[in-house]
């Protein structure tokens, strides 16, 4: 069983290490799709948009029907599901189809986590920014080593 300080640390490490080996790549595989800048562009505002729109009520129905845990399990995995599937559509309509679903799944996961981390910081007098703080290097560490890969493999065996 892992404390709660490494349980937060764990999570945040986890959750950007994953991230960070996706996310600063996609408009390159973009690219490589033969999508036109119009078209990246469009892609590009999927996310924002959508987190805006759905993360306040994901996260107000979470918090009322004390769903966190489970709409913070389902948010991630559905959200790995499309990244996953997004190696195969060619087609801008079914990449940005899997872009917006993606983004519905990924709007409230931050939101919900951070909550729930919190607030376990605080019930247990940790310091949230250390655990946090692994997020960013795991960021660090997985765009750096990813990108290292890409540039000596190509990109499209990494997706």
């Amino acid at each position: 069983m892992l404390s709660p300080v490494k349980r937060g640390a764990l999570f945040y490490l986890s959750f950007f290490l994953s991230t960070g080996s996706f996310s600063p790549f996609l408009f390159i595989y973009y690219m490589e799709l033969g999508f036109s800048g119009r078209q990246i562009g469009l892609l590009t505002v999927f996310f924002p948009v959508i987190t805006l729109l759905f993360t306040t009520p994901l996260s107000a129905l979470t918090d009322r029907k004390r769903w966190r845990i489970q709409i913070l399990q389902v948010a991630i995995a559905g959200g790995a599901l499309f990244i996953f599937l997004l190696k195969f559509p060619r087609t801008f309509g079914m990449v940005a189809l899997l872009l917006v679903l993606l983004a519905i799944f990924f709007s409230p996961v931050m939101s919900i986590a951070d909550s729930l981390i919190a607030n376990m910081a605080t019930h247990h007098g940790m310091n949230y920014g250390g655990m946090r703080l692994w997020g960013s290097i795991g960021f660090a560490v997985s765009a750096t080593v990813c990108g290292m890969v890409w540039q000596r493999f190509e990109l499209t065996p990494m997706l």
